[in-house]
């Protein structure tokens, strides 16, 4: 044309102006766009083809088609976040005010002729019928509707009219409602065959309300033949509706038609469900569909009057259309004809086909959805998913607090000055010490009793002889984490006595005085020194085999005997406090303060695998520095290089070690990065490392030889 020159003939066609047609279609459009233009322009020359004996197709899709990746997911946009939801009751909302004005207003026909023909909406409120939609367990009116979205028609007097009365058009809001909750294609519902739609329903205990499921029949779908839909009786209600208006409203003969005006189509004939007026109202013979053109057009309609309701409840969520607040309902809507080109509305009849699926994968499997949506594979469903970011960051919070609580020990910081116990035994010892479940391990045959307990009732009532003000027991009570020590932790001389290279036997000691609140606490310690007596162990086994004089040994036998002594005594006071606090559980009055233990309802913590008691050891010790052992630290780096060997993360394994609290909090980074990755539990994790270590043998030859934790073991804290 360029060239002043005369159009040529299919005939003379050839492969440079097929070229030039090509590249004009390819300018200023994304390689994914162009190809959908050339499969286009290709149906075009098939079409040629057809009619033109001579025409060959100057076109090869191998040599012509830009290679364009496929897209991984769907680029259709979605409602904003947790506007869906809202919008489904939005449409069910105004059906309902389309329902009563059809079925149940006793002057329809009034109001129809009444209404200024100018106005751009309908105040519902003059209807004498105010609908309502939902949102966060509230009820709001819809005050508004706009004409467009539901518009009025009446039959003509001059001659016989296709319409029999006044009417408000349903079809509009009910194929919204109807792809809005089946995600099934816009074309499928626009031709929704009345005579089958419902054939596998289940009539007898039907519920137009309900959510329960049943069949809806599709009796056409563009990817494969007619199907059976599993959508909720709510949809079903809605297509009843639909047809109850037709058999009320419409005059003809509904002659079946052709789907979608093709005569070789593979789909049986159809009585259209959404049966359209003709333009001019004359009855004819049989009834044409709702335009794909005329429901985009009202789509959007749909959309803003939504987005204006939702946007004045005073919320922070966005809105599927921006809205403009300086401007009323009428005067938003007339903003439409502007949204074109770069200023279009993202959100089309298609994004529904998305935004069902993204609702439903969270909670249910492709293979279920599909049975909605009509998708011919799994895969077909996953490529409309879209999980949005506020999901995903809830669930990544939900994750992080799952690992937290797995592992987070229980301890109650009874060294607080505003801790439950130090106020109570400020109020009045004696009885705390009883609401706190104490005990002690007196001691009745030496030449005075050695009772922490009654150390403290004896010095109660010394205290009542003395000024008030100048002293308290306060000031000599010690809250350690374990106990408290009536001797503010200077050890009484005959205490002394019993230490073992200068460690005092907190856990068997007369005086110390043990509560329920300090069970969580006594559990950490256990642990430590589980550790501690288990190494000297260890250590004294080997020189024995080794036939090393155990007279170099004796610092080691010694604290053996120590920390064996103070495990039995910490693990009776741990069983005696467990049964106390169970009893103090059936209490519902207090003398002075409920201990915080069962306040917070605390239990018995129970491990599974060394792994998790390891992790639980590491979260007490980055709460109390008094349960960072060297043992643990050996831990904890031996459990990391494994851990890291077994994912393959060598880069981290020839860095150099974190020490400390570093180390700690490293390895519980570590173990939190492998469960979510790979989805599974900290419980889980050990049996799967070892799963990865057989198969990394299997293909080194066995070359790799470590050990991962029995994840059969049982750890009780």
């Amino acid at each position: 044309m360029s060239s002043e020159e005369a159009l040529p003939k299919p005939s003379q066609i050839t492969r440079e102006q097929a070229k030039l047609i090509k590249n004009r279609l390819g300018e200023g459009v994304l390689p994914q766009t162009l190809k959908g233009l050339l499969y286009k322009l290709e149906n075009f020359y098939d079409y040629l083809e057809i009619v033109h004996k001579n025409f060959k197709k100057p076109m090869i899709r191998k040599l012509d088609f830009p290679r364009s990746p496929r897209r991984k997911v769907t680029n259709k946009n979605l409602m904003p976040d947790d506007s869906y939801p809202v919008y489904l009751s939005y449409l069910y909302g105004v059906a309902e005010w389309i329902w009563y004005m059809n079925h149940h207003h006793p002057k329809r026909g009034e109001f129809i002729h009444s209404g200024n023909t100018l106005d751009q909406t309908i105040n519902t409120s003059d209807s004498g019928f105010i609908p309502i939609f939902r949102f966060n367990n509230k009820y709001y009116p819809i005050m508004e509707i706009p004409k467009k979205i539901s518009p009025a028609y009446y039959p003509r007097v001059t001659r016989e009219s296709q319409l029999k009365a006044h009417t408000f058009l349903p079809h509009y809001i009910h194929l919204s409602i109807v792809i809005a909750e089946t995600g099934i294609r816009l074309i499928a519902a626009r031709w929704l065959n009345e005579d089958t739609y419902d054939r596998a329903v289940n009539r007898s205990l039907f519920n137009e309300h309900s959510y329960m499921t049943t069949k809806l029949w599709v009796n056409s779908d563009k990817s494969h033949d007619a199907w059976e839909a599993d959508v909720s009786e709510s949809v079903i209600g809605i297509l009843d509706r639909q047809s109850k208006w037709k058999k009320k409203f419409l005059n003809g003969k509904d002659i079946p038609i052709y789907y979608d005006g093709h005569v070789h189509s593979q789909f049986e004939m159809i009585r259209p469900l959404f049966a359209q007026l003709n333009n001019n109202s004359r009855v004819t013979d049989s009834y044409a569909t709702v335009s794909d053109g005329t429901y985009r057009s009202v789509f959007k309609n749909i959309l803003l009057h939504f987005s204006y309701i939702y946007s004045q409840l005073d919320v922070m969520e966005l809105t599927p259309i921006d809205i403009d607040h300086d401007l009323d309902l009428a005067e938003n809507l007339a903003r439409l004809k502007e949204m074109k080109g770069e200023n279009r509305i993202e959100i089309t009849p298609h994004s529904m086909r998305s935004q069902v699926v993204s609702d439903k994968i969270t909670i249910l499997p492709p293979y279920i959805i599909k049975r909605s949506t009509g998708h011919i594979s799994d895969a077909h469903v996953i490529y409309y998913a879209q999980i949005s970011s506020k999901y995903i960051e809830t669930q990544r919070a939900a994750q992080d607090q799952e690992f937290r609580d797995f592992i987070a020990p229980m301890i109650i910081n009874t060294r607080d000055e505003q801790s439950a116990i130090r106020r109570a035994f400020g109020i009045d010892s004696d009885a705390a010490m009883s609401d706190f479940g104490a005990i002690v391990f007196a001691e009745h045959n030496s030449q005075k009793t050695r009772n922490g307990m009654k150390f403290v009732k004896d010095m109660l009532k010394e205290l009542e002889d003395k000024p008030e003000g100048t002293f308290s027991i306060m000031d000599v009570l010690a809250f350690n984490s374990t106990h408290i020590c009536p001797f503010n932790n200077n050890c009484p001389t005959d205490i002394k006595t019993d230490s073992i290279l200068g460690l005092t036997p907190c856990g068997g000691c007369p005086y110390s005085i043990k509560t329920v609140d300090h069970l969580p606490a006594i559990s950490a310690h256990i642990r430590a020194i589980t550790d501690k007596a288990a190494d000297y162990e260890i250590t004294i086994n080997e020189a024995k085999a080794n036939g090393e004089d155990m007279s170099a040994y004796m610092n080691e036998v010694a604290l053996r005997k120590f920390y064996t002594q103070e495990l039995s005594a910490w693990a009776i006071t741990a069983t005696c406090l467990d049964s106390m606090a169970r009893e103090l559980s059936q209490k519902d009055k207090w003398l002075v303060s409920k201990p915080e233990f069962i306040e917070k309802k605390f239990h018995k913590l129970t491990t599974s695998n060394e792994l998790t008691y390891t992790l639980v050891q590491i979260e007490e010790a980055i709460n109390g520095q008094e349960f960072m052992t060297p043992q643990l630290k050996a831990k904890v780096n031996l459990f990391r290089n494994k851990v890291l060997a077994a994912t393959g993360q060598f880069n981290a394994l020839l860095q150099s070690v974190p020490t400390g609290r570093t180390l700690l909090s490293d390895f519980k980074g570590i173990i939190k990065n492998v469960c979510n990755l790979s989805g599974i539990t900290v419980d889980e994790l050990p049996q799967k490392l070892e799963g990865i270590q057989m198969d990394a043998q299997k293909a080194l030859g066995n070359a790799l030889n470590f050990t991962l934790p029995n994840s059969k073991s049982n750890n009780n804290a």
